[in-house]
């Protein structure tokens, strides 16, 4: 439907009270392997709102339980995100990807929202396939150059090596739930995998920002919420 959702404050305990995004199923990568079943977007009261957004035309509204929620298009969003005060820390897309034309990236609409973000701190992640294509890596790389940190989703610590291996931009990972309770762990390779801070304590997107930062670091998210089984297998 090509709708989206600007939350001007967010009432997620994770990413604490910045402005959010949500896109619809649609804008998910084909490549991701949590598509058919294991994201936490998927279950639950997020689920059902993922279900109506993903079902509802941009500019309409649908019901939320007691509340009227409304849609907005791409160049609505593009214009919230350009009238957000300087340095405001913001997350594109709690549910949803990047928008793209069968798998690959759509540049253009890209482009709209890392100009519109120039001056915030705006960051989001993507399972897009960036291995084997080189226009995704490409719109990937140009983001992160222009300061809309995209942050790349390994399915695993050893995917998350490979995309590292790319130097196009950050990357995080799914890793096991024992992983909860740990501050940071090694990939295969080596490299340096910080548990989200958000996991361990009382720490929130807002008061860390570390996944909006272009850093070495790899950030892992332990498998979470009704599909954590599947999400730690893929």
């Amino acid at each position: 439907m090509d709708s989206y959702l600007f939350t001007a404050k967010s009432h997620n305990k994770k990413t604490g009270p910045i402005p959010v995004t949500s896109a619809g199923k649609g804008d998910c990568s084909p490549s991701c392997p949590l598509l058919e079943s294991g994201c936490y977007a998927a279950y639950s009261h997020i689920g059902v709102m993922w279900g109506k957004l993903t079902q509802t035309s941009a500019g309409e509204s649908f019901k939320h339980g007691r509340a009227s929620v409304k849609t907005v298009s791409w160049s609505t969003l593009c214009d919230k995100v350009k009238a957000l005060p300087v340095a405001q820390l913001w997350r594109h897309n709690q549910m949803g990807d990047l928008p793209h034309n069968g798998g690959k990236i759509d540049k253009r609409k890209l482009n709209r929202l890392v100009k519109s973000n120039s001056g915030k701190r705006g960051f989001t992640y993507t399972h897009h396939n960036v291995l084997q294509s080189s226009h995704n890596r490409e719109a990937v790389e140009s983001a992160n150059t222009a300061g809309f940190t995209i942050n790349l989703s390994g399915n695993n610590l050893a995917h998350a090596d490979l995309l590292a291996e790319l130097g196009i931009g950050p990357v995080v990972a799914i890793g096991p739930e024992s992983l909860a309770g740990q501050k940071s762990v090694k990939t295969p390779a080596g490299r340096v995998a910080v548990i989200c801070p958000a996991v361990n304590g009382n720490v929130s997107c807002a008061d860390c920002g570390l996944c909006q930062r272009q850093r070495d670091s790899i950030v892992v998210f332990p498998a979470h919420g009704a599909g954590r089984k599947f999400a730690a297998n893929v």
